[in-house]
């Protein structure tokens, strides 16, 4: 009830406008962390308008994940902790102007594809992988603009490839 109603408000744009830090308009942002949604509704729209995105531990798996972000083709900065991912969607890929994105404790394994879904995310400033078991594929060659990594307790065994060539990154 109470997603359905945040999810009503954000389409009808009532709800937090959110700004970076230049002041600039990053656009509306949807909370629906910690609700309890049993199954995500299906919606056949898109929410262009929405530049932040938070779904703290909502039990997500990927294919939920999937549809849900074909959703917010324009999100800016997307928050999925704590959910039942254990590969990154697909549809991740296709958000290009995505600039931060925290997945933390999710059951999360990097495999070629989900390498893959995330270099196609030339924007990303801020990654955070905190407390997922990703495993020893980590390469960040490709985030030319990432200046923070979050890669506390995931299994990495040592420094990922990139890391040399990024100087401004804080780990």
């Amino acid at each position: 009830r109470w997603a359905a109603l945040r999810i009503k408000l954000c389409w009808k744009r009532m709800g937090m406008r959110r700004y970076d830090d230049a002041g600039d308009f990053l656009g509306y942002e949807l909370d629906l962390s910690d609700l309890s949604i049993q199954s995500l509704p299906e919606l056949n729209i898109r929410f262009d308008h929405v530049g932040v995105f938070r779904g703290h531990n909502l039990g997500l798996t990927a294919g939920q994940a999937e549809h849900l972000l074909g959703l917010f083709p324009r999100v800016r900065r997307l928050e999925l902790d704590g959910n039942l991912l254990s590969s990154i969607p697909a549809a991740l890929g296709q958000c290009t102007q995505l600039e931060r994105l925290s997945l933390c404790n999710n059951p999360l394994a990097l495999d070629a594809a989900s390498i893959q879904h995330l270099n196609n995310l030339t924007s990303l400033r801020m990654l955070n992988l905190d407390h997922c078991p990703i495993g020893p594929l980590l390469d960040v060659s490709s985030f030319n603009r990432l200046t923070v990594l979050g890669a506390r307790n995931t299994g990495i065994e040592g420094i990922p490839g990139g890391l040399w060539s990024r100087p401004h990154l804080r780990v």
